[in-house]
């Protein structure tokens, strides 16, 4: 799996999304090098571990996507009252919506 890693490094060319994509498939290859070294060591207590993160995440989604909707409604406050010094809720949802 290193040599495959290795491949798709070397085919980054600093074009942000055609790197983003091979960075995603790193990470998958990455994950799925644990899944097999570290789970087949114990596959009932790597199966116990990936529910448990399963359940914590169904939990949490609700929740984020409610934060996320709350600060997708926030109003752009006027040029005057924004400080450069903090970035604004404004500046904060302009960065979450970039990562959709």
């Amino acid at each position: 799996m290193d040599l495959i890693i290795d491949g798709l490094e070397t085919r980054k060319n600093g074009e942000k999304y055609h790197d983003f994509v091979l960075d995603d498939a790193i990470n998958s290859i990455k994950r799925a090098k644990e899944a097999l070294d570290e789970g087949m060591k114990d596959p009932e207590d790597w199966w116990k571990d990936s529910l448990l993160t399963t359940k914590t995440f169904m939990t949490l989604f609700p929740f984020i996507y409610m934060v996320q909707q709350r600060l997708s409604h926030i109003d752009h406050p006027p040029a005057e009252e924004s400080s450069q010094e903090e970035p604004s809720t404004y500046q904060v949802t302009e960065d979450i919506s970039e990562l959709e």
